[in-house]
């Protein structure tokens, strides 16, 4: 299933465990947001695992699932987010 993640974490260290943790399911497009290719068993741990990173008042952790044809009509422009060299930093 296609599954778009995506997060807003004020805490440096949480949100960058919570990237970390995003990597191993999905590739990012953005700075907090990962597309995913997940059985319904991975949307449930990825979602249990994910979760203890959100905590306060104002962070968030949305999964929207898209289905095929909703997927076929994305529209996207420019490049994948990259990780660069520098692990804090980011290349697009």
């Amino acid at each position: 299933m296609y599954v778009v993640v995506c997060y807003d974490v004020i805490d440096d260290r949480r949100r960058a465990k919570l990237h970390e943790l995003l990597l191993g399911y999905g590739n990012p497009v953005q700075k907090s947001v990962f597309e995913c290719q997940l059985s319904p068993a991975q949307i449930q741990t990825l979602q249990s695992r994910a979760k203890r990173y959100v905590r306060g008042h104002g962070e968030s952790l949305r999964f929207y699932q898209l289905c095929r044809q909703c997927q076929a009509r994305t529209w996207a422009e420019g490049t994948r987010l990259t990780e660069a060299e520098d692990e804090r930093d980011y290349a697009v």
